[in-house]
């Protein structure tokens, strides 16, 4: 599950705000099959709605809808906006799996930075492409122009996790919160400074011998790619007279208007008598209107 921003130009569209970072469009909350980015949901809000609002509710529907497809475990995914504390009980006693972020709140900073030095392991990530031929890639000009202009460089050295228990002050159940303790070295020209830490903290119930520490991480990294979830656009000419037939062309031109992102399948129906017309474009898309645009 996530939320997404879906801005568009159109001032007078019905039901559209300013979002947090000041665009003018919808917050959509979206929730997809892990596995395939299947579509289970797609929840239109106002631009300025939390990522959050509602998202019990459309978690419980997505529930009921995998289960009533004979899925065996359900397991909840997403980032820090969807940790909803007050409903872990209730998920746990249905036998829902869930791995979400939570905020990195002082109390767990504080906690974080008590735990004894033996309680931290490294995390050591797979490399992208691992096991597969890699080619030849040119030298990076980044860092040298960085270091030229005096922009400040965070490169990230080391990545230690650790887990403890979490009881929230919403539940009466206790849940495993694992903190991921990133270290990362900051340069600025040729002058290094002080590291910075940073902490992330994910919450799950499932148990350790079912998904370790480093696996509860790597899981809940995988959780969103919403913004590329594939969806189908379709436009369609029924003609009233029967003197005026389907213009493919016209047809076409309509469905120039899904700008897609992705692969995609096509096909142009027109009906015997040619005064009904269907194009249909499978895609991951942005719609665009010819007085605004927006995004689906």
């Amino acid at each position: 599950m996530d939320g997404s921003i879906a801005p568009t130009s159109g001032e007078g569209k019905e039901g559209m705000e300013i979002s947090y970072d000041g665009q003018w469009g919808a917050a959509p909350l979206i929730v997809t099959l892990a596995q395939r980015g299947e579509v289970l949901y797609a929840v239109n809000r106002s631009g300025n709605r939390p990522s959050h609002e509602g998202a019990s509710e459309w978690l419980d529907r997505s529930i009921e809808r995998v289960r009533a497809a004979a899925f065996r475990t359900v397991r909840l995914r997403g980032d820090t906006d969807f940790s909803l504390t007050a409903h872990f009980d209730r998920w746990t006693e249905a036998g829902v799996e869930f791995d979400f972020g939570i905020d990195a709140n002082p109390s767990f900073v504080k906690r974080a930075d008590g735990l004894p030095e033996g309680s931290w392991k490294e995390l050591v990530r797979p490399r992208k492409g691992q096991g597969r031929r890699r080619r030849q890639r040119r030298a990076k000009v980044k860092p040298e122009i960085l270091q030229a202009r005096g922009f400040k460089k965070l490169t990230l050295e080391r990545e230690e996790i650790a887990e403890m228990d979490y009881r929230p002050s919403k539940a009466e159940g206790t849940y495993r919160l694992l903190v991921l303790h990133k270290t990362i070295l900051v340069a600025k020209g040729q002058k290094r400074l002080l590291p910075q830490r940073r902490y992330h903290f994910y919450v799950t119930n499932i148990p350790a011998a079912q998904l370790g520490t480093a696996a509860v991480v790597r899981e809940n990294n995988r959780r969103c790619n919403q913004e590329n979830s594939d969806m189908c656009g379709i436009v369609g000419w029924i003609s009233s007279s029967e003197c005026q037939r389907v213009d493919p062309d016209v047809l076409l031109r309509m469905r120039d208007t899904l700008v897609h992102r992705g692969p995609d399948g096509k096909g142009l129906w027109i009906a015997p008598g040619g005064r009904v017309g269907l194009l249909a474009s499978g895609a991951s898309l942005s719609l665009t209107c010819r007085r605004r645009r927006t995004s689906q």
